[in-house]
């Protein structure tokens, strides 16, 4: 029991839903009429808003839109002082006697928390190569709610963009990071390379001349005339490419002579994507919520338009 005494933190009736980027606050089952006031204080999972209107039973708006979406909440409503600023009311927590005693904490002192953010977007440092499809991006880590989901699209072989599908919901100081799949392509080092022609067929790679790539004998012996490392390819056709040293060469169309030979499983990898995670709103940043005595019992509350809560 804090500042607002046992009105801190009621359960509301039903169930709500907020959505990403929205001030709306839909309920189910929900009684807002009876129940909310504008200026009170909703508190939806690890968000908190201060309402703004109570359009029916069913359906308010906040001041501060939602950073993530989500549904079938249970929500709690928090009476704060009328006479609070809205940006107050968010951060302002007081402290009785009983309750200092319990927790070790005293009026006049500063908790400090991390604000809460979320994934707002994925900036491409490196778009790979030979990426036929998009490849599959994966965000981890942070402390999350919720963790936050991306799509890649291509052409050409390369990222050209990576679009959050879910921004999630994170906590504390870390940001999630993403990792993404490289083009991989395995071929027969005996069917697949041609001799005569100086190619390997890659059914469906999806590389264009000059790309870099990664070539590896897979824990092989077989010598088809390349050592592992790096290489440029030289497109044929959608099917088949040459293999040239340098991206120079590549351009040229000067090509490495092949040996078809032996029954092995090659590899080429495409240049491996990255891509960086920007936050959004205050993530990383540290939020002040001051602690305030009162002048009353918390079970005293009354009427708490007129209760005095000075700073000690």
């Amino acid at each position: 029991m804090s500042l607002f005494g046992k009105k801190e933190n009621r359960t509301l009736t039903g169930t709500v839903s907020v959505t990403n980027g929205s001030t709306t606050v839909t309920g189910t089952g929900t009684a807002f009429l009876t129940e909310v006031k504008p200026g009170w204080v909703l508190n939806v999972g690890s968000q908190r808003f201060v309402v703004k209107r109570v359009v029916s039973n069913t359906s308010l708006t906040v001041h501060a839109a939602s950073s993530t979406t989500a549904s079938g909440q249970t929500a709690t409503i928090t009476e704060v002082p009328v006479w609070l600023k809205d940006s107050d009311k968010l951060f302002v927590y007081g402290v009785d006697t009983t309750e200092a005693a319990v927790n070790k904490i005293s009026p006049g002192w500063v908790l400090v928390k991390p604000y809460t953010g979320a994934v707002k977007e994925l900036v491409v440092t490196n778009p790979g190569t030979g990426l036929a499809t998009p490849p599959t991006v994966t965000i981890t880590g942070g402390t999350y709610t919720v963790q936050a989901t991306a799509v890649a699209s291509v052409q050409n072989g390369k990222i050209t963009k990576i679009t959050v599908t879910n921004p999630g919901s994170y906590s504390g100081t870390v940001p999630p990071t993403a990792s993404i799949t490289r083009a991989s392509y395995s071929f027969n080092t005996g069917t697949a390379v041609n001799s005569a022609n100086e190619t390997i067929t890659i059914t469906g790679h999806g590389f264009v001349t000059g790309d870099a790539f990664q070539y590896s004998k897979n824990s092989g012996t077989v010598n088809i005339g390349l050592t592992e490392g790096t290489y440029y390819a030289i497109v044929v056709n959608a099917n088949t490419i040459k293999v040239a040293t340098s991206y120079a060469n590549a351009l040229a169309g000067i090509a490495v002579d092949l040996t078809a030979t032996g029954n092995e499983t090659h590899v080429i990898y495409g240049v491996q994507p990255t891509a960086t995670v920007v936050m959004s709103g205050k993530f990383g940043r540290k939020r002040r919520e001051v602690l305030v005595s009162m002048k009353v019992s918390a079970a005293e509350m009354g009427d708490r338009e007129n209760t005095e809560f000075p700073n000690s």
